[in-house]
């Protein structure tokens, strides 16, 4: 049982480390959208395209490029609205913005204009709306109780397991190196032995 909370809490501290730091969410609101996501059918994978998306979709808004200049205005969004916000918070702010779309095939493709495939896969957790994902997401953060420090933790001894990896396969390497010189000559004495028997037989 320990075993397995271990590699548990490794696997998923590592993944929300690394999210954060490609991100710029903090761990604890990835862990949050996780749970929402989790409830709802979806993964954190689907979280992590959603937000990679977000960034694309600001790039363009900032340049005027592409459609997502339409999407924001019929979200009723602006760069005013986002600029000075962290990635987290702008994350949640086009959520929530879609989250209160009454129609729901409007919301639908509002969604995937943002979120691209991912935004499928998010609906039932927008469906909602803005307050319900803002519950679900709180409570995630309170029941999963992960931290910075916490995924810093995990990430850190998962990469010591990495090692220990790597280290178990060099040593392995050193052994079979220093035994194959020996167990080939045995071998071709087996190989001449069973061509023998077969020639008498």
């Amino acid at each position: 049982s320990m075993g397995l909370i271990v590699k548990s809490f490794t696997a998923t501290g590592s993944e929300l480390h690394d999210l954060s730091l490609k991100t710029g969410v903090s761990v604890r609101a990835l862990a949050g959208l996780k749970y929402a996501a989790e409830q709802n059918g979806a993964s954190l994978g689907t979280i992590e395209m959603a937000l990679r998306r977000t960034s694309m979709v600001m790039s363009d808004v900032e340049d005027g490029t592409g459609e997502a200049t339409k999407t924001f205005a019929k979200l009723g969004l602006s760069l005013r609205d986002l600029r000075g916000l962290n990635p987290e918070q702008q994350f949640l702010r086009i959520a929530n913005a879609i989250a209160e779309v009454p129609d729901p095939m409007t919301r639908s493709a509002l969604a995937v204009q943002m979120f691209g495939r991912s935004g499928t896969d998010m609906l039932p957790m927008l469906s909602e709306g803005s307050a319900g994902l803002r519950k679900m997401t709180d409570e995630g953060i309170k029941l999963s109780g992960w931290t910075t420090e916490g995924a810093r933790l995990a990430d850190a001894f998962g990469d010591a397991l990495t090692d220990l990896k790597t280290a178990t396969g060099g040593l392995f390497v050193t052994l079979a190196s220093q035994l194959v010189p020996t167990l080939q000559g045995f071998v071709k004495q087996v190989t001449d032995i069973v061509v023998k028997l077969a020639d008498w037989s």
